[in-house]
C-alpha cells in the first residue's frame, strides 16, 4: 500500500472540494467551464518546467511511494498534482468570493504585493545560482507585480485571504510529500538548488511555488469567467 502514498495525497486533496462543488449555495461545478481551461494552461507551464527540473536533478521522486506509471520521466501522481491541488484551491477561492461579505482593502493588498514583488525579485537575483529559488522567486515577482499593477478586476485581497486558509491543508499535503511522518520523502530536493531553509520538512520555496501556481490558475479562471459574462 505504500506505493499509493502520493496518489492518496492527490485524492485526499480533491475529495471534499469535489463533493461540495455541488452544494446548492456554492455551485462550483457551474464554473468548471472556466476552471478546466485555466488549470490546463497553468499545468502545462508548470509540467514543462517540472520535467526539466526533474531531468537535471533539482528534485526527484521516491519510487517506493509511486504506482510506477511515468510519462516523460514524471510519475502520473505529479501530473494529477497539478489538477487536484488547483481544484481544491480554486474551489476554496470560489467559496471566499461567495461567503466573504466584506472585501479586504484592495489598495493595501496591491501595495503589499508590489513591495513583495520587489523583495522576491532581489532575492531571486541574489541567489541566481540556486535554480529552484531563483526561478520561483523571479517568476512569482514578475507575475504578482503584473497582477497588482494591471489586473484591477482581480481581487488580490480575497485571493490572499483564501491562500492563508489554504496554508493549513498545504502543510498537511506538502508535509507528507516532503517526508513528515514517513521514513523518507516522497519528493526529494537537491539543497544545492534551494536556500536550504525548511519549515518542518517543507522547503521555503514550496510556499512561493504554490502561491504562483494558484495565482496563475485564479487569474486565468477569473478572466474566463468575466469573458463569459460579457458575451
Amino acid at each position: 500500500m505504500i506505493r499509493f502514498t502520493y496518489l492518496a495525497v492527490d485524492i485526499g486533496a480533491i475529495l471534499f472540494p469535489f463533493i461540495f462543488s455541488f452544494h446548492p449555495k456554492l455551485k462550483f461545478y457551474k464554473t468548471w467551464f472556466a476552471f478546466f481551461p485555466a488549470m490546463i494552461i497553468a499545468a502545462s507551464i508548470f509540467i514543462v518546467a517540472d520535467i526539466q527540473f526533474t531531468r537535471i536533478g533539482v528534485w526527484g521522486f521516491n519510487p517506493d511511494y509511486l504506482t510506477g506509471i511515468y510519462f516523460f520521466n514524471l510519475p502520473i501522481e505529479e501530473y494529477l498534482f497539478f489538477f487536484c491541488i488547483p481544484y481544491a484551491c480554486i474551489f476554496t477561492y470560489h467559496c471566499f468570493k461567495i461567503l466573504l461579505q466584506q472585501s479586504p482593502d484592495e489598495n493595501t493588498a496591491r501595495l503589499i504585493s508590489k513591495i513583495a514583488s520587489v523583495v522576491l525579485f532581489i532575492i531571486g537575483i541574489f541567489y541566481f545560482n540556486h535554480l529552484y529559488t531563483s526561478s520561483t522567486f523571479i517568476a512569482l515577482a514578475i507575475y504578482l507585480f503584473i497582477t497588482a499593477q494591471f489586473n484591477f478586476t482581480f481581487s488580490l485581497g480575497k485571493f490572499f485571504l483564501a491562500y492563508l486558509i489554504l496554508l493549513i491543508p498545504f502543510f498537511i499535503c506538502n508535509g507528507i510529500l516532503t517526508g513528515t511522518g514517513l521514513e523518507s520523502p516522497v519528493v526529494w530536493y537537491n539543497n544545492n538548488q534551494n536556500l536550504g531553509i525548511r519549515f518542518l520538512t517543507i522547503p521555503i520555496e514550496d510556499f512561493f511555488y504554490g502561491l504562483l501556481l494558484i495565482l496563475l490558475n485564479a487569474t486565468i479562471y477569473e478572466r474566463i469567467l468575466r469573458s463569459k459574462k460579457l458575451l
